[in-house]
């Protein structure tokens, strides 16, 4: 039998062959290179660390690791081993040294016992516009065991990495300490059904879920590293060090060339890191929970406007067995009306519209009313379609340039957008209706050779919600940015807070009509008292389908301050895809008869 290394057999090793930069110790530890190019550890609390060296040198925390590891012989039952279970098993395999029993560690026991490591996932949450940390979607890891996951998926343990809001009072601080990293990171390991209960009833908003190709002991270590990291390692940054960010550092103890430095730019955006993923060659089957609204108004293209009204009213308390429009129903379309009523009564009671305790109670009766039908009802599947697969969205970074002529003058735009999406961008793994932009710069260059900045939008956000008999959400949106606008006719740079809110409803599939009314408070040095506040009135068509993407609108606005010569103006826009990630678009824009523009334009998105 081999006899283990000594302490000095091992200190030798890793001096010799440099062991403390292995990729999966650095990744243990998340230690990256600084701008000087020296190590530092991403984690922010010292209680992570066993030397007083750590943060800033893997070689001084190993050597730490190892001379406990030493001082715990013979009985190995060091509190280190609970605290730091994933390093101490690297560190037995890495040098050959017998791995001790964690037979005494309560708490880490009974935290491993919540998790199968037979197989893993990643799921994506696509944006929920109600929460500005989620408009570009969420991240979280489930555990499972693949032959019973059908029957008790639902129950198994998920790793979800959040910001702890326990201590946030209003929406300023909300904002400055989400993006400097203001508030502690933590994990929790709820059950996957309260997910889904969360996202796609609660939030109505989709789950992607994409299985992975990782072997049992790499996702056992996996879990043991969330173990270590759960609570208060690291300050959570919105932009950056994030969800989807900290998820992808998760798995990356077990495949470390995930965390490359080319993998992520200025931002971490959640679907990124599941393109890190893919990339990899990790993925190996996807699945998809719609959102239950989706499902819902999906089910409404199978029921006629008389057994529409006949749900919502039996779903809001009224009697309708004596009418004759039910009466002249068939008994399975009755059974048909009482499961929408049921359905939508659902929907009103997750939403809050509805009294929690009268809601149930109501639904317990529809529930008696099932039971008097003979025959059975099922609602029609909601539709498979892969091209809404995140992964087939267009990347998140893009570049454009196009050439136009406003007035007889021509000019050249170049743009940039770190991360977003709008109406004219590639539709593929989008959904119509919501729409998300940080920091998009443009700057115009005409023919004389004057150029100046045509906009900088530091934060722009949409949602446009379709209204049906059964939900009137409202449509909304929300710019904060410096543009050029058009006032006394002057060509003026300004800045400006806009906001628009009203409704949108959905014409056919993939396109909808908008109605919205608006206020934008522009801020420029030649107004009288330097700010003026605009009121707009807009209607816009919208669609985007796999092939073509096209925006019109029709402004009507009134300052309270400047008279202005043309309050009034059209905008056209159409963009057409030319391959997965490049789309040619046109756009153009009337204002009475001034400064009327006509463009063309390339995206290219990376």
């Amino acid at each position: 039998m081999q006899q283990a290394p000594s302490k000095e057999d091992v200190l030798s090793q890793l001096e010799t062959k440099l062991t403390y930069t292995d990729p999966q110790w650095l990744s243990l530890m998340h230690y990256k290179r600084s701008p000087h190019n020296q190590w530092i550890s991403e984690a922010d609390s010292s209680m992570f660390f066993l030397s007083a060296t750590g943060k800033l040198s893997p070689r001084d925390e190993l050597i730490a690791l190892i001379n406990i590891y030493f001082k715990a012989k013979p009985n190995k039952n060091h509190r280190i081993f609970c605290k730091f279970p994933a390093r101490i098993i690297w560190l037995s395999k890495t040098f050959n040294l017998p791995e001790p029993s964690f037979a005494h560690c309560k708490n880490l026991n009974q935290w491993k016992s919540q998790f199968s490591t037979q197989n893993m996932s990643i799921a994506f949450t696509s944006a929920f516009m109600g929460n500005p940390a989620s408009t570009f979607g969420h991240t979280f890891l489930r555990f499972f065991d693949k032959e019973n996951d059908s029957t008790d998926g639902l129950l198994s343990a998920t790793v979800n990495y959040s910001a702890d809001l326990s201590e946030s009072t209003n929406p300023v601080d909300y904002f400055y300490r989400g993006v400097l990293g203001g508030f502690s990171g933590v994990i929790d390991n709820l059950p996957y059904h309260r997910r889904i209960r969360r996202y796609v009833q609660n939030e109505n908003r989709d789950i992607w879920e994409y299985y992975l190709d990782i072997a049992e002991d790499d996702i056992r270590l996996i879990i043991l590293h969330a173990w270590e990291i759960k609570n208060d390692v690291f300050h959570y940054h919105f932009l950056d060090e994030n969800c989807s960010y900290r998820a992808l550092s998760i798995i990356a103890v077990a495949k470390p060339s995930l965390l490359s430095t080319k993998s992520f730019r200025l931002l971490t955006i959640p679907i990124d890191t599941i393109r890190v993923l893919d990339n990899a060659g990790l993925i190996m089957q996807t699945h998809h929970y719609p959102a239950s609204i989706r499902v819902f108004n999906h089910t409404l293209n199978f029921y006629s406007a008389i057994e529409k009204k006949l749900a919502i009213k039996m779903a809001k308390g009224f009697t309708v067995k004596k009418t004759d429009t039910w009466q002249a129903l068939e008994p399975s379309r009755k059974l048909a009306v009482v499961s929408l009523a049921m359905e939508y009564l659902n929907l009103l009671i997750q939403g809050e519209h509805i009294d929690s305790h009268i809601g149930q109670q109501r639904y317990f009766n529809f529930i008696k009313q099932r039971a008097n039908f003979n025959n059975s009802f099922k609602f029609p599947d909601y539709p498979k379609n892969m091209q809404d697969d995140p992964l087939n969205r267009h990347l998140s970074s893009r570049f454009s340039i196009s050439y136009g002529d406003i007035d007889h003058e021509q000019y050249i735009d170049l743009g940039f957008r770190v991360a977003g999406h709008d109406t004219l961008d590639i539709s593929s793994g989008y959904q119509v209706g919501s729409y998300v932009s940080f920091l998009n710069f443009e700057h115009r260059f005409f023919e004389n050779d004057n150029s100046q900045l045509q906009r900088l939008d530091l934060f722009k956000v949409a949602s446009f919600a379709d209204i049906n008999r059964f939900f009137q959400p409202q449509s909304w949106s929300f710019q904060f940015s410096r543009q050029r606008k058009l006032i006394q006719d002057l060509d003026l740079l300004v800045t400006t807070i806009e906001g628009n809110i009203g409704y949108s409803k959905m014409l056919f599939e993939q396109s909808l009509l908008s109605l919205t009314l608006g206020m934008d408070l522009d801020y420029n040095g030649s107004f009288k008292n330097n700010v003026d506040l605009e009121l707009n009135a807009e209607i816009a068509l919208i669609g985007q389908s796999q092939s073509i993407a096209y925006d019109i609108r029709y402004t009507y606005f009134e300052y309270i301050e400047n008279e202005l010569a043309h309050n009034h103006k059209t905008t056209l826009g159409l963009s057409v895809p030319i391959a997965s990630q490049q789309a040619i678009v046109l756009q153009g824009n009337a204002r009475g008869n001034k400064r009327d523009n006509i463009s063309i334009g390339y995206r290219l998105y990376f």
